[in-house]
């Protein structure tokens, strides 16, 4: 049994019963030995909390699996809710649960409302991100015109031949000489060279 500490210990049955409690405990919950007897757990949580997942943790144990840890949030007596982190030790070790043993240590005042701050900003921080991943998208969006450019020339790289025979047949349509001058215009090709005779 412990008789004195500074961490905060209670001993549970199953059922969330509370059996005992140090008076490190008894100090922090604001509740006598004599009350928290009379309570479970349960009584002691948040609202929001997660009794089935709690309860079925507990049924979980076994000897290969001892002990586990939670986040938790507690009310104490005339108090707001406190997070902090909840050991939870089966006894005996093999065989059948009798009780459970539970360690809680709650997070001091900077921690705790940092630790509240975090998860009531979690939505807000989760939205900016999917706005700047939108945003990034965007700007790695091509436009229609540079799909089709990329388009035609991963074809033509692929099908030289069929490139050669189309650019023949719009050649012969539209004449050597006009292409020639499109291409010298957006500069594929160099200007034509243009000699210069000198006076005898």
């Amino acid at each position: 049994m412990i008789r004195s500490s500074t961490s905060h210990y209670l001993i549970s049955k199953l059922d969330g019963s509370i059996l005992w409690a140090n008076p490190a405990f008894c100090d922090w919950s604001g509740y006598t030995l004599n009350e928290l007897t009379k309570m479970t757990w349960i009584e002691l949580s948040s609202k929001d909390s997660d009794f089935d997942a709690d309860l079925q943790a507990i049924r979980q144990l076994d000897s290969y699996t001892t002990s586990y840890r939670v986040q938790k949030k507690y009310i104490p007596k005339n108090s707001k809710p406190q997070i902090g982190t909840l050991d939870v030790t089966r006894w005996p070790a093999t065989g059948e649960i009798e009780y459970c043993m539970c360690k809680w240590e709650p997070m001091v005042n900077g921690t705790a409302q940092a630790f509240e701050f975090a998860i009531e900003s979690y939505d807000k921080v989760e939205k900016s991100i999917l706005r700047l991943s939108e945003c990034i998208e965007k700007m790695q969006m091509q436009t229609e015109e540079e799909k089709f450019g990329m388009s035609a020339l991963r074809m033509m790289n692929k099908h030289p031949k069929i490139t050669i025979m189309v650019i023949l047949v719009f050649c012969s349509l539209v004449g050597f000489t006009s292409v020639t001058k499109a291409l010298q215009d957006v500069g594929l090709l160099p200007p034509p060279v243009v000699s210069i005779e000198k006076p005898s």
